[in-house]
């Protein structure tokens, strides 16, 4: 019996001991973990001259392109015309206080707007009486007029500042 009581306590401690190594080896995880979180955090940000907000950064052009080559040039920064996907982004872009060209079209088909990602907008912000379709307008321009219904349906082919955004990944 007294045998029998010193091997389970052989086995005790040394389930004890080795507890407490995997609680060390976890430890020194989780704190490896938080090291290399912030560093994606830190490495995670915008290029120069574009802001983040939320999981994106946005760049608000210095010049006026028409919608296709803003479209094209905001492509080649690998992001696109900006997709209003919330209040809180129409509220971000609106904030920039500049009439800019937004990632909508209804260019395939009259009155089915489309984001340049070929989904459909699940909230819109036009302002009164838009979309018109006044001078068989196809593009969308977010303009500074109202904080949130300004969005505006306007000539394609017209040179306006454009909004791109990148996701951040």
């Amino acid at each position: 019996m007294k045998g029998l009581y010193h091997n389970q306590t052989l086995k005790t401690n040394q389930l004890e001991n080795e507890k407490d190594h995997l609680k060390a080896a976890n430890n020194n995880l989780t704190r490896e973990r938080d090291e290399l979180q912030k560093l994606v955090n830190e490495t995670t940000c915008c290029p120069n001259r574009w802001t983040q907000f939320g999981n994106s950064c946005y760049f608000i052009s210095s010049v006026k392109e028409n919608w296709s080559v803003s479209n094209t040039l905001c492509q080649s920064y690998d992001a696109q015309l900006v997709i209003i996907s919330s209040k809180e982004e129409q509220e971000f872009i609106t904030s920039f206080k500049r009439r800019t060209w937004i990632g909508l079209t209804d260019g395939e088909r009259e009155g089915v707007w489309k984001w340049v990602d070929g989904t459909a907008p699940n909230e819109t912000y036009w302002r009164s009486s838009q979309p018109d379709n006044m001078l068989n307008e196809d593009c969308v321009e977010s303009s500074t007029v109202y904080n949130m219904g300004n969005w505006n349906d306007f000539r394609c082919n017209a040179n306006v500042y454009f909004t791109c955004e990148k996701v951040l990944t």
